[in-house]
Order: C-alpha cells, then sequence, then structure tokens
C-alpha cells in the first residue's frame, strides 16, 4: 500500500497548557477566544504547533517521524463546524451559526459570510436543549458573556456582533439531544462526516 500522502491532518481536542494562576476551563477558551473574528480555519495548524497545545505538539512531532509531507492539526469542534458548512444548504446562507455538539463539549459559533463574530463552549453533560437554546438566543444577539457560561459550568464566551442566522447547523455525537434546534448538517449526505470534511477544508484553504 502507498503511504505516500501529501498531507495528513487530524483533530483532537486539546486545553493546552494553562500558565500558573489560569485554570484549564480558563485557558481552553483563552485559545478560542483568540480567534474571534477570524475564520475558522485558523484553529487549524500547518507544518507547526505551539508548544503549549501539548496534545497536537505531540501527534505532531509523532507523524513528522515518519511522514515527509505536510501536516495538519485542528481542534475537533472546529473541524466539525468547518465541515458543516460544506452541507449545500448551509454553504448558501451568508449568516449562520453552527453547533457541535460533542461527548464532552458543545461548541456553537456564529458566522457572518465566513467570519466568526461570536462563539461559546460549554460542556455537554451540562446542557439540555432548552439551555442550549438560550444560549444560542443570546450568541446571536451579541451580548453572550464569558461570566455567565463560565459561572455556568462551561469555557466561556464571546460575541463581537450580533448575527440573527438564517439557518441554525447541529452535528457531533450527541446531536440527538438537540433533535429540533436546527437542520442536522451532513456534507456529501454524511452526519459523520463534518469533521473529516472539515480537515480536507482546512488543508485546502490553507495550502
Amino acid at each position: 500500500m502507498d503511504a505516500s500522502f501529501d498531507v495528513i491532518a487530524v483533530a483532537v481536542q486539546d486545553h493546552g497548557v494553562a500558565p500558573p494562576g489560569v485554570t484549564d476551563r480558563e485557558n481552553r477558551f483563552h485559545l478560542i477566544e483568540e480567534k474571534v473574528g477570524r475564520g475558522i480555519e485558523s484553529f487549524a495548524y500547518l507544518d507547526a504547533v505551539p508548544e503549549n497545545l501539548s496534545r497536537m505538539h505531540s501527534i505532531f512531532e509523532s507523524v513528522k517521524r515518519w511522514h515527509e509531507g505536510h501536516v495538519l492539526l485542528m481542534d475537533t469542534g472546529p473541524a466539525a463546524v468547518l465541515g458543516s458548512l460544506e452541507d449545500e444548504r448551509i454553504k448558501e446562507k451568508k449568516h449562520r451559526i453552527c453547533i457541535n455538539v460533542g461527548n464532552a463539549h458543545t461548541i456553537a459559533m456564529s458566522l457572518n459570510e465566513d467570519r466568526i463574530a461570536g462563539v461559546f463552549e460549554h460542556h455537554t453533560k451540562l446542557l439540555d436543549k432548552q439551555r442550549l437554546a438560550y444560549y444560542i438566543k443570546k450568541l446571536s444577539d451579541g451580548n453572550i458573556t464569558f461570566k455567565e457560561v463560565f459561572d455556568d459550568g462551561g469555557h466561556g464566551a464571546l460575541a463581537i456582533e450580533e448575527n440573527q442566522p438564517e439557518i441554525i447547523s447541529v452535528t457531533g455525537p450527541k446531536r440527538a439531544k438537540m433533535k429540533g434546534l436546527g437542520i442536522f448538517s451532513a456534507p456529501a449526505g454524511d452526519m459523520m462526516m463534518t469533521g473529516p470534511v472539515g480537515l480536507i477544508k482546512a488543508v485546502l484553504n490553507l495550502l
């Protein structure tokens, strides 16, 4: 079998190494909030990974020991959100909110065109459909706050502008828990492909 791939792309969730006096939850959200105002591909790292992202950096170093081509690392939630945008029903809209309901974490991104207008991340086990709908409304209105989400046990939130979405999409392994909040995204007709499609899209954008 020929294993001489041009690019190897891997998605992994990484809290990063928190500096003294900063909690893991705070540090996790610091890594997220610095991407607001940019495109989702800003969550991807091509051919270099900051050492404070310990999981990503470890995988990067491991792959580079046997692979000579490009290596891309990306956080799992943003990869799934980016893949969601390849669903034709979502792709055609300019104002979107995309949600990835993961096994442990739920992340929601407010997107004006291809720019992140706001984001929040919470723990899936602490959310039900009603609570998530409440946060989505605040995210779209642009008045969601870090304190409210963090004090509720989540990682945090940041919105730099409002975004009344034309469509809301939901993906992730726990998506059935939030059925009715939006459409289930299915790029290429398969709900299980949002993450892999997102990785491919990130590679195409960055290369």
